[in-house]
């Protein structure tokens, strides 16, 4: 994998001085060509691509929000 320059926008509904809710949005096709090349940015428009990335992501976020993550542990 190579370097990437990727740019996220995230916007945040704050309740009670907590955040309440959190979207993110960004192009997986940038971050595709960055990292892989071409023909991996070609895919990554597929839905079966991104379905996984999603799953991948989900799954990622479960286990750091269970504890058992591996940035978990540095959240004090």
């Amino acid at each position: 994998m190579r370097p990437v320059d990727y740019v996220i926008r995230s916007t945040f509904t704050i309740e009670n001085g907590r955040i309440a809710k959190q979207h993110d949005r960004g192009s997986i096709f940038t971050w595709t060509w960055q990292a892989f090349g071409l023909p991996y940015a070609l895919i990554s428009w597929t839905p079966y691509f991104k379905a996984r990335v999603r799953r991948e992501a989900r799954k990622k976020l479960d286990a750091f929000i269970n504890g058992t993550g591996s940035a978990a542990s540095e959240i004090p």
